[in-house]
């Protein structure tokens, strides 16, 4: 059979040789699957732990986003607290500057009542002072009245009653006519001298 493939012995001796050099054949199928199994369990391991990593950052994620939305809301309600301060301050505002308001319009009528009340009482002054003349003036007419004769007494009650025009309004020149005219009738009453009537 060597003869018919041309192969002497020596040589299916040497090939037999460099066969036996190398790893069986069941040999090297075991080390390749091994190697193929060693680089699975390496590939699933580093895909367990790409997907715990993966898992974890969804927690922090998730984390992060109730943290942020806590935020958020804080964010929100102190937004709110701040503009309802804003709006109580403009309240308080308001209502400063109608106090400050008031308060002037006080000042200001207490300034005009101490002035009307100061009027006042130059008025009550003058007008007793007016009155003590009249008073006076009564008097000395009526003494006046005693000693002079008709017509003088009638030219100076006139010329009275001329000189107080200057110092009365016109309500208390009619007052004090009135009152000069019935002081005349009663002197002349009492005396027996005839009334203003007669020429």
């Amino acid at each position: 059979m060597y003869i018919l493939y041309g192969f002497s012995e020596a040589t299916f001796g040497a090939i037999g040789k460099r066969k036996k050099l190398g790893r069986p054949p069941n040999d090297r199928f075991s080390a390749t699957m091994k190697r193929s199994h060693s680089e699975n369990i390496s590939l699933t391991q580093k895909l367990e732990v790409a997907i715990d990593n993966g898992l974890y950052l969804l927690d922090k994620c998730a984390e992060l986003r109730n943290t942020c939305n806590k935020l958020t809301n804080k964010n929100t309600q102190l937004r709110n607290r701040l503009e309802q301060s804003i709006i109580s301050s403009k309240k308080l505002s308001k209502e400063v500057r109608q106090l400050l308001t008031d308060a002037k319009n006080v000042l200001n009528l207490e300034q005009q009542s101490f002035e009307l009340q100061t009027v006042k009482t130059e008025c009550d002054v003058y007008k007793q002072h007016v009155s003590d003349m009249a008073e006076q003036s009564l008097i000395t007419k009526y003494q006046t009245s005693i000693l002079f004769p008709e017509k003088q007494n009638k030219e100076m009650l006139e010329g009275g009653i001329s000189e107080l025009s200057f110092l009365y309004p016109a309500s208390v020149k009619r007052n004090t006519i009135i009152i000069f005219t019935l002081s005349v009738i009663v002197i002349a009453h009492v005396y027996g001298k005839p009334s203003l009537t007669k020429g």
